[in-house]
C-alpha cells in the first residue's frame, strides 16, 4: 500500500495504489489519483511470472 501528496504549479495531487499477490505466481495492481480533483485516473494491472 502507499500514498502520495503533493503540489506543482498550484495544483495538489493524490495518488493512492496498492498490491496484493493472489498466487505465488500472480500479482495483481491497482491505484487512483486525482489532481486537484479535476481529473481522476483509475489504473489496475496483473502480473504473472512463471
Amino acid at each position: 500500500m502507499g500514498a502520495s501528496v503533493d503540489n506543482y504549479g498550484g495544483f495538489a495531487a493524490l495518488a493512492i495504489g496498492g498490491s496484493a499477490r493472489i498466487s505465488d505466481s500472480t500479482i495483481i495492481k491497482m491505484g487512483v489519483r486525482t489532481a486537484s480533483g479535476l481529473h481522476m485516473l483509475i489504473n489496475v494491472g496483473v502480473g504473472y511470472s512463471w
